[in-house]
C-alpha cells in the first residue's frame, strides 16, 4: 500500500510508515493518527538522501554519516578497549613477575603462598583482558539506532564493574592464600594493587582470621561495585527507553515536534 501522508510505497501489514511516521489501523490501513509535523528527525537521518548537501562531497558525506549513526565511534571504542587489554594482560606479567620476586625473598611457606598468589594474580590479569575483549565485540555488534553514545556508555559502566570485580576479588583469594601460609599481613604482598586495611584490633598470630576478613572485605567491595556499575548501565537503558516512548506518545498524539 502507500502512504496518504507522504505516498510512499510500504508493506501493508506495516503499523506506520517508515519513512514520514504516520500511524495506520491494523485493519484497513488507513490512518489512525495524523502524522505530526516535522522539520528534522532522526529517522530522516536515517534514510538515504536522493542527493548530497551543495558543496559536500561523497567522502566526506559517507564519513559523517557512519559518524552520526555511530559506527565510526563504536568501532574507536571497540579498538581501544581491545588495546587496553592488551595492555592489561602485559602489565599482569609485569605484576606477576614482580610479585614473584619479592615472594622468594620471604621465608619458605610464605613463598609458597606468594607463587600461589602470582598465579592468581595472572588469572586476575587474564579475566580483565577477556572482559574487555568481550565487551569490545559487544559495542562493535550494536546497530544503528538513534542513540549513539548511550548503548556504548552502559556496555562501558557494565566492563568497567565486571573488570574491577573480577580483579579485585581474585587479588583477595590470592591475599587469603598468602596470609594463610606466611601468617603474614597481606598488604606486605598486595598491598600495592589492593589497599584493604585490616582491623588493627586482630592480632597476626590469627593469620586465618585475618586471610578470611581480608577475602570477605575484597569480595564485598567487588560486589558492591559491580552492582552500582550494573546500576549505571541499566539507568542508561532505562533513560534511552524514556526518551523513545516519549518521542512515541508525542508522535501519537499528534504533538509538533520540538526538534528542529
Amino acid at each position: 500500500m502507500f502512504c496518504d501522508n507522504c505516498g510512499k510505497s510500504i508493506p501493508d501489514s506495516s503499523p506506520a510508515c517508515g519513512f514520514c511516521g504516520q500511524l495506520f489501523t491494523a485493519a484497513s490501513g488507513e490512518a489512525a493518527i495524523p502524522a505530526p509535523r516535522v522539520s528534522v528527525s532522526y529517522a530522516s537521518f536515517s534514510q538515504p538522501a536522493d542527493r548530497g548537501p551543495f558543496l559536500v562531497m561523497p567522502a566526506f558525506r559517507s564519513t559523517l554519516g557512519a559518524l552520526e549513526k555511530g559506527k565510526i565511534i563504536r568501532a574507536a571504542v571497540a579498538l581501544a578497549l581491545r588495546i587496553i587489554g592488551g595492555f592489561a594482560l602485559l602489565t599482569g606479567v609485569y605484576l606477576v613477575i614482580e610479585t614473584l620476586k619479592l615472594a622468594f625473598n620471604l621465608p619458605t611457606t610464605a613463598t609458597i603462598g606468594g607463587i600461589l598468589a602470582a598465579a592468581l594474580l595472572g588469572a586476575a590479569t587474564f579475566a580483565v583482558f577477556q572482559i574487555l575483549f568481550y565487551r569490545a565485540d559487544s559495542i562493535s555488534r550494536l546497530g544503528d539506532s538513534a542513540f549513539t553514545v548511550m548503548p556504548i556508555f552502559s556496555l562501558l559502566f557494565r566492563a568497567w564493574g565486571e573488570t574491577y570485580a573480577a580483579f579485585v576479588a581474585t587479588l583477595g583469594v590470592a591475599g587469603c592464600v598468602f596470609t594463610w601460609f606466611s601468617g603474614m599481613n597481606p598488604a606486605v604482598l598486595l598491598g600495592a594493587y589492593v589497599p584493604v586495611p585490616l582491623p588493627p584490633s586482630i592480632p597476626m598470630e590469627s593469620n586465618f582470621v585475618v586471610g578470611l576478613i581480608f577475602l570477605i572485605v575484597t569480595a564485598l567491595m567487588s560486589f558492591a561495585v559491580l552492582i552500582f556499575f550494573y546500576f549505571l548501565a541499566e539507568a542508561v537503558i532505562v533513560i534511552a527507553d524514556i526518551a523513545r516512548n516519549v518521542g512515541l506518545l508525542v508522535r501519537a498524539s499528534g504533538a509538533p515536534d520540538t526538534v528542529r
